[in-house]
């Protein structure tokens, strides 16, 4: 296994989309599917995302449609408020919501919240990627 830096993978990114012409949304689209994979049989479980507003939470959001067409029994995705979404996240959060997906937008925990993550068989994190540079807050 090869370990890259933020900035590496992030350069690996750029190559990736400008000079061989690999659309952004296909690279998000195989992140996602890769992590769905590597979930298993998800048919019958709960399965909860996390998503933030960036490219991670794009992925996120392909790992929750895959789960739906998988037939898992219900899939939530959390957004900490849901503003200003990158444009590729806005795409992923779109073909998720048209397979029947359910997004909550979340402002502060509350009952509701505790109860989705409670069902939950699997909690998948999409919150920060690589491009986060600052520190966790909120």
């Amino acid at each position: 296994m090869k370990l890259v830096t933020s900035n590496q993978i992030a350069e690996i990114d750029r190559k990736a989309i400008e000079e061989f012409d690999i659309p952004s949304t296909l690279l998000m689209e195989n992140a996602g599917r890769k992590m769905a994979e590597h979930m298993g049989h998800l048919s019958g479980k709960n399965i909860v995302v996390i998503s933030g507003r960036g490219k991670n939470g794009g992925d996120g959001f392909v790992v929750a449609r895959l789960a739906i067409l998988q037939n898992a029994q219900t899939v939530n995705v959390i957004i900490p408020d849901g503003k200003d979404m990158a444009p590729d996240t806005s795409e992923m959060k779109r073909r998720y919501v048209e397979v029947g997906g359910n997004v909550i937008n979340v402002v502060e925990i509350n009952e509701e919240i505790k109860t989705v993550y409670n069902n939950a068989d699997i909690i998948v994190d999409a919150l920060f990627g690589t491009g986060l540079s600052r520190e966790p807050s909120g």
